[in-house]
């Protein structure tokens, strides 16, 4: 039980660093309150705490489709430039 407990801690405390670097503050605080609701023995918190959860994985994906996405762009780039300057 601590260990899935302190694998959800480290995924809050992941998804606040994301947060933080975007500078949502709110999003920040909500993101480290979260797992404070395993001090709550009942079973609304524990569903709460799973979707929280698949919120954060969406926003994980999203998060890493723009980043393949730019890094594509920036390589079709480089791609088109280099042989230009090879020449």
């Amino acid at each position: 039980m601590i260990s899935r407990i302190s694998l959800y801690v480290v995924a809050a405390a992941l998804s606040a660093a994301h947060f933080l670097r975007v500078g949502n503050m709110v999003a920040v605080a909500l993101c480290l309150a979260t797992p404070l609701l395993f001090l709550v023995r009942r079973r609304w918190s524990l569903l709460i705490l799973q979707w929280l959860a698949y919120v954060a994985a969406a926003i994980w994906l999203a998060t890493a489709w723009q980043i393949v996405d730019m890094r594509l762009a920036f390589a079709s780039i480089l791609v088109l430039t280099i042989p230009r300057f090879c020449v």
